[in-house]
């Protein structure tokens, strides 16, 4: 295994794209070739520098709540499993490859809707508040 990665640390100010409000600052640690592997994630805080969001690219599995999400099948097999077990799920931008599960806060999707080849899971996305995914 190699060595983790160093954390790229981005502070965004947008609020000058948004007028007559007070700053808004999104700040977003991210790790690429996270121990030289095909690996990307990013942690990603709010305003109150309070950690908030979670950004994974490329894996082998991650573990949400009861759901095991595997990033080596297919994102349908993935959403059979998950309507097995109940989940209400969304497709996002009125894609199959790109869903999220309500309850969990958690959105996944195909490398291909990523613009890659393969129909198998390539991002993970958690958030407290998917409001903006909506």
């Amino acid at each position: 295994m190699g060595a983790p990665s160093e954390a790229i640390n981005v502070v965004h100010n947008i609020s000058k794209y948004l007028p007559d409000s007070e700053d808004i600052i999104e700040r977003k640690d991210i790790y690429e070739k996270y121990l030289s592997q095909d690996i990307s994630f990013a942690t990603i805080y709010d305003k109150d520098d309070l950690f908030s969001e979670f950004e994974l690219h490329g894996a082998d599995q991650i573990t949400v709540a009861d759901i095991d999400i595997n990033f080596k099948v297919a994102v349908a097999d993935l959403v059979t499993e998950l309507k097995m077990k109940g989940y209400d799920l969304t497709e996002l931008e009125g894609s199959d490859e790109n869903i999220l599960i309500n309850s969990l806060l958690t959105n996944f999707a195909s490398s291909q809707y990523l613009g890659g080849d393969g129909d198998f899971v390539r991002y993970v996305y958690c958030s407290q508040n998917i409001d903006h995914l909506l």
